[in-house]
């Protein structure tokens, strides 16, 4: 099973009021190609890869309008397959065109009912993805077929800080996030809490080993450029005793020569403490920097 499966299928079985149930089904078919109104019916075809998601918009149909005497609907298998339904509302249209915001713009209800989540919800159930947070990059995306429906996700991730972006294709436009913290705001928005915490779970634990490999490549980069100094600074006083130059060099600067000579992986640090332990001489390691540049040029 995908996450993309996980998460929908947690929406899938959570618990939702009548406002909550409204606010999924107007999102769900506002983006959906399947469904056609006219002044007679209204037309719906419940077609999806998952038949948890079909059955979960059908029962949520069944619970607003079954038992309203003014609503009438059938229930018919599409292309006699049990999996798929079709819906014929022949009775109520008017009702149900203004319940579900089917023709208008239901942000004002969405606000004054605080149900702004589960229209994001619907809409992910309907074309929603979201990928591993294993696989090597994350990534949210939902395909949306109207432009009201649009409109009403963007203002929700601005009011929430989300940043996203949009991509034009073909007669859809396809809104993702690759910001692993925003995806699991949300995944948090949308009511998916038991994903969100797996998710939150996987993406700390990916993270955590991919800081470790680059503080170790890092090491290995800074050991590999330590490496290249000392022996360019034991060439230096390799160059400058044969050539001559080391009877020039003052105490400190000829103490540094042999030091560097008996111990060629110290470092700065290193030389300091040997200063101090083996000839009582305090230095600073801009002190010692001093002298490696001098060494370096005499030896240029």
């Amino acid at each position: 099973m995908t996450f993309t499966q996980i998460v929908k299928e947690e929406l899938c079985k959570n618990s939702y009021d009548k406002d909550q149930k409204k606010s999924i089904l107007s999102a769900f078919l506002k983006n959906s190609h399947f469904f056609s109104i006219s002044n007679q019916s209204i037309e719906i075809d419940l077609k999806n890869k998952s038949f948890l998601i079909t059955k979960f918009i059908f029962s949520i149909l069944n619970d607003l309008y079954a038992n309203n005497k003014n609503i009438k609907f059938e229930k018919s298998e599409l292309n006699n397959n049990s999996k798929f339904f079709h819906i014929s509302f022949v009775k109520g249209i008017n009702f149900i065109k203004n319940d579900l915001f089917l023709e208008s713009d239901p942000w004002n209800w969405l606000i004054s009912k605080k149900v702004r989540s589960n229209f994001i919800a619907g809409l992910f159930l309907h074309s929603g993805s979201i990928n591993n947070p294993n696989s090597s990059n994350y990534h949210f995306e939902m395909k949306i077929n109207n432009i009201s429906v649009l409109k009403i996700v963007k203002k929700v991730f601005k009011k929430l800080n989300i940043p996203f972006s949009v991509l034009t294709r073909k007669k859809s436009n396809i809104l993702y996030v690759k910001k692993s913290e925003s995806i699991s705001d949300i995944l948090k928005l949308l009511g998916a809490n038991e994903s969100m915490f797996e998710f939150e779970e996987k993406r700390i634990s990916r993270d955590y080993t991919n800081q470790i490999s680059r503080l170790n490549n890092l090491d290995i980069s800074n050991l590999k450029k330590s490496i290249i100094a000392s022996r360019s600074q034991i060439h230096n006083i390799e160059y400058i005793k044969s050539n001559n130059f080391y009877n020039n060099l003052s105490e400190k600067e000829k103490i540094y020569c042999e030091l560097k000579l008996k111990f060629p992986d110290s470092s700065l640090n290193d030389l300091v403490l040997l200063f101090k332990e083996k000839y009582n001489i305090t230095i600073s390691k801009s002190g010692i920097n001093h002298i490696v540049r001098k060494i370096k040029s005499l030896s240029e």
